[in-house]
């Protein structure tokens, strides 16, 4: 035998309303019911904003991979331009050699095809490029084409109103992220539900659902809630407890895994890191060699010089994108969560 009712519970005040829609008569056992899953809505109410931030940190994150994608495009597409440019130098050359002999017009005319080629093929990476923007403005939730996308700036500016992190290593970074709190509420909501299918032999919560939630405004809910007369099979409670206590240990397994996942992507931008500081070195030491052959070049060599200059700089731009983006995936990982900060 069960009796249902509708049941309407609001954070600040309570249960506000009791509707019997089987029997007819309102008994008194919604409050029972809900004081019995209280512990639920207690971690629903700290589970909600804290999923909320870190599904808006996803987000961001997935626009800032998405952005530094497009940006290696663009870099591939300028690499792709001066080599063109190296080529046409190089054409230069052979047409300066053709008039003395050495060289065929057959020579010539391929090299002309060749830097056709790359030509084209920069042209072909810019088109791609335009898919990837449209990608980078849906994320950003703006019409694509609405605006120019300008590839490979900086994009710490945009982190800006994230709360500063004063974490050293994975660990710390792990546990004021946001990501240890999260873990912690899950593992304690599957407790929860554990505990809730014990209770299960008299009583069981039919189910809750959700009709208002906001960031920090607690949850109001709308419970159809069912008593159950102890005239039920205990063999369904007892599978409902082992199938709780089972979700139990998968949640504490998945969270052991989502740690170590997230531990593996801050190496990951460590790593990054040092290595592009280590292309940074080397693009700056490449640039001063440039400049070196550059002023030191005869006429017929200054093209080649000039070419070699400019793809030294450009290293060294990629260098330095990588290393921020790198740091703006790190600061993402690690900002705290609103109200972890500091009240001063």
């Amino acid at each position: 035998m069960e009796a249902r009712d509708f049941v309407t519970y609001d954070r600040r005040n309570g249960v506000t309303d009791n509707a019997n829609v089987v029997l007819g008569v309102n008994w008194d056992i919604a409050y029972a019911l809900l004081g019995l899953d209280s512990r639920n809505i207690a971690i629903a109410e700290e589970l909600i904003p804290v999923q909320y931030q870190l599904s808006y940190r996803n987000a961001l994150g997935a626009l800032l991979a998405a952005y530094a994608s497009l940006s290696e495009m663009d870099f591939k597409r300028r690499h792709t331009l001066l080599e063109a440019d190296a080529l046409s130098c190089q054409a230069k050359s052979m047409r300066a050699e053709q008039k003395l002999g050495t060289v065929s017009v057959a020579e010539v005319d391929a090299m002309n095809a060749r830097i056709a080629a790359v030509r084209s093929e920069a042209d072909a990476i810019a088109m791609a490029m335009e898919a990837e923007e449209s990608k980078v403005m849906a994320l950003a939730g703006l019409k694509a084409g609405a605006q120019p996308v300008a590839a490979s700036r900086s994009v710490l500016p945009a982190l800006a109103g994230l709360p500063k992190s004063v974490a050293e290593n994975g660990e710390s970074c792990f546990s004021v992220s946001g990501s240890q709190a999260l873990e912690n509420l899950l593992v304690e909501a599957a407790g929860a539900q554990l505990d809730l299918a014990r209770k299960s032999r008299f009583t069981k919560l039919t189910a809750a659902l959700p009709t208002f939630m906001s960031e920090d405004g607690g949850l109001s809910l709308q419970f159809l809630v069912g008593y159950v007369l102890p005239l039920i099979d205990q063999g369904d409670s007892l599978r409902l407890t082992d199938r709780a206590r089972i979700r139990l240990l998968e949640t504490i397994l998945a969270a052991r895994e989502n740690h170590r996942e997230f531990l593996n992507r801050y190496n990951e931008t460590v790593l990054n890191t040092a290595g592009a500081r280590r292309a940074l070195a080397s693009a700056d030491a490449a640039i001063a060699t440039a400049r070196t052959s550059l002023s030191a070049a005869p006429d017929a060599e200054q093209c080649a010089a000039e070419t070699a200059l400019s793809k030294a700089r450009l290293e060294r731009a990629e260098a330095l994108f990588a290393i921020e983006m790198a740091r703006a995936r790190q600061t993402l990982m690690c900002a705290p969560l609103p109200d972890a900060q500091d009240p001063a």
